[in-house]
């Protein structure tokens, strides 16, 4: 079994996006592309929701956790080089050469701090619309 076979049980549930590209010459799709359903059920059926893309058409699709398991440990390294994973807290990608060993490179997501400055960052700020800094008025 490989690191990749043996993570994905373990992550399943926590995907949220999921690409496979690069594919090998004799695979009908060039693409591959996995969501995570926000309305999953109990029943955990159609949490994810698949796109496969050829050259003119895509195809689209509901699956469970089970066959989305079934299809990345079918798919990656076989017929497709490159697997992106996103889940809530590391971004996973898989990296297949050309004699079929495989890469695991595991990168945890930082969390984003608020865009909205805090007051006390906001009086610090040195660049405010209001009247410049260190500017007399002259009058001629």
């Amino acid at each position: 079994m490989t690191e990749f076979e043996l993570l994905l049980p373990t992550i399943i549930s926590q995907i949220e996006t999921c690409t496979l590209s690069n594919p090998k010459k004799d695979v009908k799709y060039l693409k591959i592309t996995i969501r995570r359903n926000k309305e999953c059920n109990a029943a955990k059926e159609n949490c994810f929701f698949i796109e496969r893309f050829t050259q003119k058409q895509a195809f689209q699709k509901s699956l469970t956790e089970t066959e989305t398991a079934n299809l990345l440990l079918l798919e990656t390294g076989i017929h497709y080089k490159n697997v992106a994973i996103f889940t809530e807290t590391e971004f996973i990608t898989v990296l297949t050469n050309k004699r079929g060993k495989q890469t695991l490179l595991r990168k945890p997501i930082k969390k984003r701090e608020s865009t909205i400055p805090s007051s006390s960052q906001a009086a610090n700020c040195c660049c405010k619309t209001s009247t410049p800094h260190n500017k007399k008025s002259t009058t001629f």
